[in-house]
C-alpha cells in the first residue's frame, strides 16, 4: 500500500502543526531521512484506540484511501518542512571536589608552632578564598568553596597529628573523593625553613619511573641493571645511575649526561653489561676523600656520623629536586640547578639547632623573623595550589621549584 503523507491539516489528530507523517501497513517503502516516525506511531496508537477507527479492515482501508486521494495532488516539495528541536545536551556529571587537608594539633597550646604549619596554610587559603572553616564534620574543622570553577573542601583534623588519618579517611570515603584529588599539607624537618615541595604519588609529573637497588653487591651491579634495561627495553638515555664519588667534596652533587666509570667498580660493571656503552646519565654524590692515611676500602664502608647524616639528608633533597627537573624540564635545566645549589652550611635549615630534641623543636613557636618568612611561604603555597587546580600538577610543581626564598629576594 502506498504511504499516505499527512501535512499540518491533521493536527487535530494529535500531531504538532507542520509535522509530516507517513503511515504504513504491511511492508512500507523506504522513508526520506527527514521523516519523523515518532508522531506517526503516536497517531497510529490514537487511531487504534478510537472507536470506529482501525477496528475493521474495511474502515481502515476507506480512511487511507480517502486521505491518500485528498493529498495526492500535492508534491512532496510543496509540503511544509519542519525542523524538529534538537535534543537537549546531557548535563555533565557533577565535578568531584578536591580535598585539601592541613595537618596539625588542635587547641591554643599548639597555635603558631612548627608542627602546625599545615593548619596555618589552610587558614591562609580559607582567608584568601573567603571560605568559612567554622563547621566541625568528620572530626575536622571543615569548609567548602571554589577556586576558579573547581569545588574544594578544606579540612583541619581535630584528632591530634598522629591520628589525622581517622578524619581524612572518613571524608574521602563519605564524599568518594579520588585519591589523586586529595592534597595533604604538612611540616617537613628535612626541607630548609620556608621551602616548599609539591609531590605526586607513584610518578614524577606524569612520567612513569622505575626504582632499583641491585642486590648483587656493588662490584656486580651490572648484572641487575643490564637485565632490567634489556627486559623493559629502556633507552639508555633514560637510565639514571646514582652512586658515590670519592673525588667530589662531601655532600656535593654532579649530574653528567655520560662518561666513564672513573675507577668506580659498580659503574665499571654496569658499562660492561651494557656492551661498553657509556651513553647514560649519572648523578654522582660526593663522599670526600678518607682522612689521613685511612684505607679507602675501609672508608667507603664506614657509617656516617650524625653531622654527616644531616648534611647528606639535605643533599638528598637537592638530588630529588634535580631528578624531578631532569624528568619534567630536561637534562640541561637540571644540571644548571645542581651546579648553582649552595651547601647546607650556607643555608639555615629546618632541623633543630644544636642538641635540641626534635619533639620539643616542632612544638616551639616561631619567632618574628620566622613568621614573616612563613607568611611569604604561605603566599607562594596559595599560588601553587591555584595553579595545580586550574592548570595541572606539572605547572604547579615547576612554579614551586623555581620560587626564590624571601631571603634571596631581600
Amino acid at each position: 500500500m502506498k504511504a499516505a503523507v499527512f501535512p499540518s491539516k491533521i493536527a487535530s489528530l494529535g500531531l504538532p502543526s507542520g509535522h509530516r507523517c507517513a503511515l504504513f501497513f504491511r511492508s512500507p517503502p523506504a522513508l526520506p531521512s527527514s521523516f519523523s516516525t515518532t508522531p506517526c506511531r503516536k497517531l497510529a496508537r490514537g487511531i487504534r484506540g478510537s472507536e470506529g477507527f482501525m477496528s475493521q479492515s474495511s474502515s481502515s482501508s476507506q480512511l487511507f484511501s480517502s486521505l491518500s486521494n485528498s493529498f495526492s495532488s500535492q508534491s512532496e516539495s510543496e509540503l511544509p518542512q519542519v525542523q524538529l528541536p534538537s535534543p537537549k545536551p546531557k548535563s555533565p556529571p557533577p565535578q568531584l571536589p578536591w580535598l585539601i587537608v592541613g595537618l596539625g594539633n588542635p587547641g591554643k597550646k599548639y597555635q603558631g608552632t612548627r608542627h602546625n604549619v599545615g593548619f596555618e596554610m589552610v587558614d591562609a587559603l580559607a582567608e584568601a578564598e573567603g571560605i568559612s572553616m567554622n563547621t566541625v564534620n568528620f572530626k575536622a574543622l571543615f569548609g567548602k568553596g571554589v577556586i576558579g570553577n573547581i569545588p574544594i573542601m578544606l579540612a583541619k583534623p581535630q584528632t591530634f597529628m598522629n591520628a589525622s588519618g581517622e578524619s581524612v579517611g572518613q571524608i574521602v570515603s563519605f564524599y568518594k573523593i579520588p585519591l589523586k584529588q586529595v592534597l595533604v599539607i604538612y611540616d617537613d624537618l628535612d626541607l630548609p625553613f620556608g621551602k616548599l615541595r609539591l609531590l605526586p604519588k607513584g610518578v614524577i609529573g606524569n612520567i612513569p619511573i622505575m626504582l632499583a637497588k641491585p642486590q648483587t653487591f656493588m662490584n656486580a651491579s651490572g648484572e641487575s641493571v643490564g637485565q632490567i634495561v634489556s627486559f623493559y627495553k629502556i633507552p639508555l638515555k633514560q637510565v639514571l645511575v646514582i652512586y658515590d664519588d670519592l673525588d667530589l667534596p662531601f655532600g656535593k652533587l654532579r649530574l653528567l649526561p655520560k662518561g666513564g666509570h672513573g675507577g668506580h667498580n659498580g659503574m665499571r660493571s654496569i658499562i660492561d653489561r651494557l656492551k661498553g656503552s657509556r651513553n647514560f646519565p649519572r648523578l654522582r654524590i660526593g663522599i670526600g676523600r678518607p682522612p689521613g692515611k685511612m684505607d679507602t676500602a675501609n672508608y667507603v664502608l664506614r657509617p656516617f656520623n650524625k653531622q654527616e647524616q644531616e648534611e647528606l639528608d639535605y643533599t638528598f633533597q637537592t638530588g630529588l629536586e634535580a631528578i624531578r627537573i631532569m624528568l619534567l624540564e630536561g637534562f640541561n635545566k637540571s644540571a644548571t640547578f645542581v651546579n648553582t645549589q649552595k651547601s647546607m652550611q650556607q643555608l639555615r635549615i629546618g632541623r633543630p639547632p644544636g642538641k635540641m630534641d626534635t619533639a620539643n623543636y616542632v612544638l616551639r613557636p616561631f619567632n618574628k623573623q620566622e613568621q614573616e618568612e612563613l607568611d611569604y611561604t604561605f603566599q607562594t603555597g596559595l599560588e601553587a595550589i591555584r595553579i595545580m587546580l586550574l592548570e595541572g600538577f606539572n605547572k604547579s610543581a615547576t612554579f614551586v621549584n623555581t620560587q626564590k626564598s624571601m631571603q634571596q629576594l631581600s
